[in-house]
């Protein structure tokens, strides 16, 4: 309810000043909230997320440089990419165009919490690519370059360790498939996710990450392919 109020003042304040750059993202922002919403409630997110990306794309019209606008633009999309990829449609035009928001952002102002969302973007490509039977490496090396970028601007960011953790723990899983030494990605996997419990050990999420990479190395290590 409150974040439908926060849409409806928005829109008013657009309908008072239609070319107002300022109210465009603000509007945006909350439609993402609202999709959010209708995603828990297991309705499809997609027509609030197509009404906030357009809310970002005529601001962007209207102030081609607004970095935060280019960064909810992708993310946006991103949401609208994991949705479809879920429900086992092909979601790499909205992550391509993710990807594309996330690196003119990046060009402004390279945030590392964008720079975050740039790699989670391509190793949602990878993932994607990897259940097609399609090479995802290199995805998941665009990966961990936006990941390692936003690590040498905040080294204590315990949520791009945990997702270069998971790019490595993709790129294993590939290797393993494919009959190639899969431990030197593994150890590296394993590191990074050791390093995000260290800053972060309440989050879950890592925890559950850390567990499937453990699993990995022991399917390495029973494989005589491997």
């Amino acid at each position: 309810a409150v974040l439908e109020s926060v849409a409806e003042l928005t829109l008013a304040v657009l309908r008072s000043r239609p070319d107002g750059v300022e109210a465009l993202p603000f509007r945006g922002v909350a439609l993402r909230r609202l999709a959010q919403l209708a995603s828990w409630a297991g309705q499809d997110p997609r027509p609030q997320l197509a009404e906030a990306v357009g809310c970002f794309k005529h601001a962007l019209r209207l102030h081609p440089n607004h970095d935060d606008a280019l960064n909810n633009l992708g993310l946006a999309l991103l949401e609208q990419g994991l949705y479809e990829m879920e429900r086992g449609q092909d979601p790499r035009p909205a992550l391509q165009e993710a990807v594309a928001g996330f690196e003119r952002a990046a060009a402004i102002s390279p945030r590392f919490s964008l720079l975050g969302n740039l790699g989670v973007a391509w190793w949602a490509i990878g993932h994607y690519e990897s259940g097609r039977g399609i090479d995802p490496r290199p995805s998941l090396d665009h990966a961990r370059n936006a990941l390692n970028r936003a690590l040498g601007i905040n080294p204590q960011d315990w949520s791009a360790l945990n997702n270069l953790g998971l790019a490595g723990c993709e790129e294993v899983q590939w290797l393993l498939a494919s009959g190639h030494d899969a431990e030197p990605a593994l150890v590296s996997a394993l590191d990074a996710l050791e390093r995000s419990l260290a800053r972060n050990p309440d989050n879950g999420g890592t925890y559950t990450n850390l567990g499937a990479a453990w699993r990995l190395r022991a399917s390495a290590a029973t494989d005589p392919e491997a």
